[in-house]
C-alpha cells in the first residue's frame, strides 16, 4: 500500500474479515507492505474501438518521467525497491511517454491501431505506470485496463 492509511473499521463483511476497530487479518491471503512516497496512478478510458481514440491520464508529481509498460494479460510481481507491484504479465512493451513537466499530470488522447480483432469481439489491454521522479528515483506506479473493441462494434 502507498500513501495509504489503514485503520481498523467496523468489522465483518467483505473480502477481508477483522474485529470492530482491528486492522484486517489476512491470513493466508498475503502480506501487506507499507510502501513510502506518493503514489502514481495511470487510467485509461474503456472501452475504446479500434481506430478510435484511447483517453490516457497520469497523475504523478512535478519533474517525474512517465514509462508506461504494456500487455496483454495481467501478472503480479512485489518490486519493493521500485516502491511497488509490476502487474502485468509475459512479454509486456515498454514505450516511453513524456516528462510530467511542473503539474505532474498528463492527458493524451492516443490513436488505437487495428489489432486484427475478429468481427464482434474484444481484447483487453494492462497498463503499468514506470516512473522517474526528478531526484532520480525509479518507481512503478499504479495500473488500469481497458477493452478494446472491434471497430465495427
Amino acid at each position: 500500500m502507498c500513501a495509504t492509511s489503514q485503520r481498523g473499521g467496523s468489522g465483518g463483511g467483505g473480502c477481508l474479515d477483522g474485529a470492530p476497530g482491528l486492522p484486517a487479518d489476512l491470513g493466508t491471503v498475503g502480506t501487506l507492505f507499507d510502501l513510502p512516497g506518493v503514489f502514481r496512478e495511470v487510467s485509461l478510458s474503456s472501452p475504446v474501438r479500434e481506430l478510435g481514440t484511447l483517453q490516457l491520464a497520469v497523475d504523478g508529481e512535478p519533474g517525474d518521467t512517465l514509462f508506461l509498460f504494456l500487455g496483454s494479460s495481467q501478472g503480479q510481481a512485489l518490486v519493493p525497491g521500485l516502491n511497488g507491484a509490476f502487474l502485468l504479465g509475459a512479454t509486456p512493451q515498454l514505450v516511453l511517454i513524456s516528462n510530467l513537466g511542473a503539474t505532474g499530470q498528463l492527458q493524451l488522447n492516443l490513436p488505437v491501431p487495428d489489432l486484427g480483432l475478429a468481427p464482434g469481439t474484444g481484447a483487453p489491454v494492462f497498463v503499468t505506470g514506470g516512473f522517474s521522479t526528478a531526484t532520480g528515483q525509479s518507481l512503478l506506479g499504479g495500473s488500469s485496463m481497458t477493452v478494446v473493441l472491434d471497430s465495427g462494434l
